[in-house]
């Protein structure tokens, strides 16, 4: 049965409004919620001013007092700051990661959404469940279920770890990337993707129905093969179609994240439950 939704007018820190923080700011301001946003760069905080959202700096590693402060006051944080860059060691970013988690234990949050990813699960085949193995192979991932750990240590009762499948919307989109390329490898790989829209009414769902004791996740609930649906993408974009290398084990079954369980229990539908509803075909 899905949780009961509480009204509030939370006080909500986005903790980096980056390309899915910032439309995340700008739903839950027009839902009521007083939204705190914290950026890297002086640039992305007058955007965040512009939009009527109050903008702090916020750089891991240099954590300023005044931006501490001002998150001590938040009844919410939504932690979305990614390890995506290239320059940054996996081991330092969790490092710092956990250190501004340990200063949200401190503080008392009442809520900290920690944004995680799939990829914690590994290259495991078959279905995976919210309780399903963690065997994390990348540094990223890695890096990522350190930092899962540190928060059921330390804030199992006041913390909800969301972890996305790939992060789509009709603009940035893993096609674009795999267009006019060949001998792809896994064609028969399933394809676990998630749209932000998505992803942004979760997390809204999340601040009203709050904490959750185990890890949730988010994926479309089709999952054609990687080889069907970029090569369809490809040709829906006007795109050279990517050409993918033959399968050579025949007895793989492809990685599959299922979150009926999540979708359940946040009573939530999505608006895009399908790859094949995640493109523009205008642009």
């Amino acid at each position: 049965m899905p949780i009961n939704a509480t009204t509030t007018s939370q006080r909500v820190a986005i903790v980096g409004c980056g390309w899915l923080g910032l439309p995340l700011a700008k739903q839950l301001t027009q839902s009521g919620f007083q939204i705190v946003g914290t950026a890297r760069s002086t640039s992305k905080i007058e955007t965040l001013k512009k939009q009527g959202i109050e903008g702090l700096p916020l750089e891991l590693g240099k954590l300023q007092s005044n931006t501490l402060k001002t998150l001590t006051n938040c009844d919410a944080w939504v932690l979305n700051i990614p390890s995506g860059r290239r320059t940054v060691d996996p081991d330092v970013f969790a490092t710092q990661m956990i250190e501004l988690i340990t200063y949200a234990k401190d503080c008392a949050v009442g809520h900290l959404i920690f944004i995680s990813t799939t990829s914690v699960y590994g290259e495991q085949e078959g279905r995976i469940k919210e309780n399903s193995t963690l065997k994390p192979k990348t540094p990223s991932a890695i890096a990522h279920q350190k930092i899962e750990q540190c928060i059921k240590s330390n804030l199992r009762s006041t913390s909800t770890i969301l972890r996305l499948a790939g992060l789509v919307d009709n603009e940035r989109h893993p096609v674009y990337f795999l267009a006019n390329k060949k001998d792809i490898s896994a064609p028969s790989q399933a394809v676990n993707l998630i749209h932000k829209q998505d992803v942004c009414d979760a997390i809204e769902r999340l601040l009203c129905v709050g904490p959750q004791s185990n890890p949730l996740h988010l994926s479309a609930t089709e999952h054609p093969t990687r080889k069907d649906y970029y090569q369809w993408a490809a040709e829906q974009l006007g795109l050279v179609k990517p050409e993918f290398a033959r399968e050579t084990n025949k007895e793989f079954k492809a990685k599959q994240i299922d979150a009926t369980d999540t979708l359940s229990r946040l009573g939530l539908s999505l608006k895009y439950p399908s790859p094949y509803q995640m493109l523009d075909r205008e642009m």
